[in-house]
């Protein structure tokens, strides 16, 4: 199995998020894109792992918004949506493996895993921006794991 590393995918998103503001013709969909824009350039810019969940989960947020007002784009934007989910979860099973392999307290990983659990449900009920938050906290209670 390939797994794409989580700056590949939010650069992939970010290229298509600049595709759709090339068609978008309305100025409140024009801005919520370019939020969106605005917040992925940010988590690739960011050195900070708590930074990087942040900025993909208030992009996740204006995708969601775009979906409310434009549901005819539902499909694409869930698809964008999709694949920053996917880089969060990368980003938070990479630092439990971390942890795990480095021997790190077992009280915090454990704690992290109930974290990826969460996000299963939130993704189940369409809170896409709290599934990210889920990951932000299971990466958090991976790095409390090496310390």
């Amino acid at each position: 199995m390939i797994v794409r590393a989580p700056s590949d995918i939010e650069q992939d998103v970010l290229s298509q998020l600049q595709l759709l503001l090339g068609t978008a013709t309305d100025k409140p969909g024009i801005d919520k894109i370019k939020e969106a824009i605005n917040h992925l350039i940010k988590s690739l810019g960011a050195k900070d792992g708590e930074k990087v969940f942040n900025e993909e989960k208030d992009a996740v947020a204006k995708l969601m918004e775009l979906i409310k007002k434009y549901p005819t784009l539902t499909s694409d934007l869930r698809s964008l949506i999709d694949r920053l989910i996917g880089a969060s979860y990368v980003l938070a099973s990479i630092a439990i493996q971390d942890a795990t392999n480095t021997g790190g307290d077992s009280k915090e990983i454990d704690k992290a895993n109930d974290e990826m659990l969460k996000t299963q449900g939130e993704i189940a009920k369409g809170y896409y921006d709290n599934a990210i938050e889920h990951y932000r906290n299971a990466w958090e209670h991976a790095q409390h794991a090496m310390k």
